[in-house]
């Protein structure tokens, strides 16, 4: 049962960090659909002036020290029957980005954890926390912000810290703030559609953001973004995991300035809803599994 437990709940954090979720928990409709396309950014309000193409602009060597604090609170239903609530420790990792160079279409960041840790006494967790530190990789956008490519490490680790760190490219992307080609003010509108592949299973995000502040430099957008997951079946450590709905949406707030593509700070709440079916040693188990994740990003 020890084996079980931890299994599902990594895979529920991991789907957890892997996307926005949200405080509505509605089934999503059967017919619902997540296809793999291009990210598509459409601007519905260019807001007041005085209006300006947002651009960043970072210098080469420039550095951005960042943590990312998480809680995760889990309610989990196995064949219709309800487990106790799992609240998990407050989490905290430590990214160190360096801007390696800025090209006309393309900016280039290496990154490293230089600490993780939770308020916990397990010790499998903080073994697998205390595992990243040192994990390296690299990270792309471009002007506008927009991610463009990811790669991280994962020589050395273990299976779960292993899956843990392939999940943060989406983390990673999540760091970074989309910004429309036209010139916009504060109060202007825009949407981002966007999907990606994590784990072997896909995820379509629809996010709207709002540019409650903007100085010509630095600014506070409101985000609020909704996920569809597609249903599919992956296999983990001889289990079969069947995804056979799951949707979500978050609320938060990312400030910056244009001198960096990674957020200064920001914070989101977040709420994911996925109905499982698992496979394992010839048994059969169904499981709603609803995921309450808050995140808050900061500088140090």
């Amino acid at each position: 049962m020890r084996r079980s437990h931890t299994l599902t709940t990594a895979t529920v954090f991991l789907l957890a960090l892997t996307g926005c979720g949200g405080t509505d928990t509605d089934e999503p409709a059967a017919d619902s659909q997540c296809e793999l396309g291009p990210t598509e950014l459409t601007v519905t309000d260019a807001g007041r002036e005085p209006h300006k193409v947002m651009r960043f602009s970072p210098t080469a060597g420039d550095t951005v020290e960042t943590d990312i604090e998480m809680s995760v609170v889990t309610d989990i239903s196995v064949d219709g029957d309800s487990a106790p609530t799992q609240t998990g420790p407050l989490m905290v990792m430590g990214i160190v980005f360096t801007v390696e160079n800025v090209a006309e279409d393309a900016i280039e960041l290496s990154f490293v954890y230089d600490h993780a840790s939770a308020d916990s006494d397990e010790p499998a967790l903080l073994d697998m926390l205390d595992s990243l530190t040192g994990i390296s990789g690299t990270l792309s956008t471009d002007h506008s912000g927009a991610f463009l490519d990811g790669n991280i490490s994962t020589d050395g680790l273990g299976p779960e810290a292993e899956s843990l760190v392939e999940q943060t490219e989406q983390q990673l992307a999540d760091l970074t703030v989309a910004l429309p080609a036209e010139p916009v003010g504060p109060g202007g509108l825009w949407e981002v559609t966007s999907s990606f592949e994590s784990g072997g299973v896909a995820y379509c995000n629809q996010a709207t953001y709002t540019l409650a502040e903007f100085d010509g430099e630095r600014y506070d957008l409101d985000i609020e973004t909704t996920q569809t997951v597609q249903p599919t079946t992956i296999e983990e450590h001889g289990v079969t995991i069947e995804i056979l709905r799951g949707s979500g949406n978050s609320s938060g707030r990312s400030s910056g300035s244009l001198d960096s593509p990674i957020a200064a700070s920001g914070s989101s709440t977040t709420t994911t809803r996925t109905e499982m079916r698992i496979e394992r040693n010839g048994s059969t188990q169904f499981q709603d599994v609803e995921v309450r994740l808050e995140l808050d990003i900061h500088q140090r």
